[in-house]
């Protein structure tokens, strides 16, 4: 028996992946701008400054990452959605 997608679903789990992307990399850019003010505050030669750039960075791509991994997770719900549905059509075609 094939199996049935529910739309709503689909499009609902579609549009919260997307969501987190968007959020994550909005959070990613707030993050990357505190360490930065925080950087003009203590100045350049301040030896905490590396370190917290560095921890960032590192966060940063971590998150980067899981953000990418969503939209192509939600790319191939999307995929998966559009290709039920060409599939349902086509049955009640013929």
């Amino acid at each position: 028996m094939p199996q049935e997608i529910n739309e709503k679903k689909y499009n609902a789990m579609i549009s919260a992946l997307y969501t987190y992307a968007r959020d994550t990399k909005t959070t990613i850019s707030e993050l990357s701008s505190s360490a930065q003010s925080v950087a003009n505050v203590l100045g350049t030669d301040d030896d905490a400054i590396a370190k917290i750039t560095a921890d960032i960075n590192t966060i940063s791509d971590k998150y980067e990452l899981a953000a990418a991994e969503a939209v192509r997770i939600a790319s191939l719900m999307q995929q998966e959605l559009e290709e039920a549905q060409r599939r349902e059509r086509n049955a009640w075609d013929d």
